[in-house]
This record gives C-alpha cells, structure tokens and sequence, in this order.
C-alpha cells in the first residue's frame, strides 16, 4: 500500500485560538504603544514584532497552515517512510530493509521506529486527526504484514 498526504491541509484546525492569540498580541502592541511616553527606537522593533505576531496569527486563523511557510508530509511505500510533521521539524527517512520493529501508541499518536542498529525515530502525528493517524496505521501495517516486519500497537484509550 502506497500513501502520500500534504500534512499541511490535514493538522487539526483550532482558528478561534489563532485569533484570540492575534487579538492578544495586537492588545499588547497598542498596550506598549499607549502606556509609554517617550518611544525608543526598541520600544518601536517590540510594538513591530507584536504587530508582525498578531498578522501571522490572524492569517493562521483565517486561512489555516497553508498560508504558514515550510511544508509537512508523509509518505509511505514499498521501500521507505519519509516523513516531515512539523514545517520547522527535520525530515525522517527510513528504508524498510533497516526496519526491525514498530510500535504505534495510540493515546499519543506515536510510531516508533526501531532500525536494525537500534536507533529509535519517532513520528509523532498528535496533532492531526484520527482519520488520518489510522490511514498512516493501516499503510504501516500493510507493509510490516508484506515484509515480515515486527509491528506492535499499544492501546491505551
């Protein structure tokens, strides 16, 4: 089973929480603006960040991450797993001929990868729906049967 997701279109989407954490830094903005009589050069970079902060916020609650810069993917085929969750975060990349195990803990999302020189590489897919977390569960889990690879779920919930 092959699968490809863009994660940025799939993460749970909170907007109101974007837009209070906008509206507060916007507040804060005009807060430091307001209270002091005499503006600095400082004080006018700190008013710019916190009105920097509330736009990116503010776009982040309207439009969603696909407006945010950095991509966030998952892929999973016959010969590895690559993936990117965060669009800050490193990319994760493991063959399927150095996989020995894998353990899905279902209360965090988590997979944990166990290669054959037992490095451990951890996706954490918490933040995304349950829809998606079984898609990448059932992907995994197709090819683990396919390869005779050790595959092990916690169920905790």
């Amino acid at each position: 089973m092959e699968l490809k997701i863009d994660l940025n279109k799939e993460r749970k989407k909170e907007p109101i929480r974007e837009i209070v954490y906008g509206v507060f830094w916007l507040l804060l903005g005009f807060f430091n603006f307001f209270i002091k009589k005499n503006l600095n050069t400082s004080d006018w970079i700190l008013i710019g960040s916190f009105a920097l902060l509330s736009i990116l916020y503010f776009i982040k609650g309207i439009w969603g991450y696909s407006f945010t810069l950095g991509k966030s993917y998952i892929q999973i085929d016959s010969k590895s797993i690559l993936a990117k969750t965060k669009n800050w975060g490193k990319k994760q990349f493991v063959n399927w001929d150095d996989v020995k195990s894998i353990i899905y803990d279902n209360e965090f999302s988590l997979f944990k990868i166990e290669k054959m020189d037992n490095e451990t590489i951890t996706i954490d897919l918490s933040e995304y729906n349950e829809i998606l977390v079984s898609k990448v569960e059932q992907a995994i889990d197709s090819i683990t049967k396919e390869k005779n690879i050790l595959a092990t779920k916690i169920i905790t919930k």
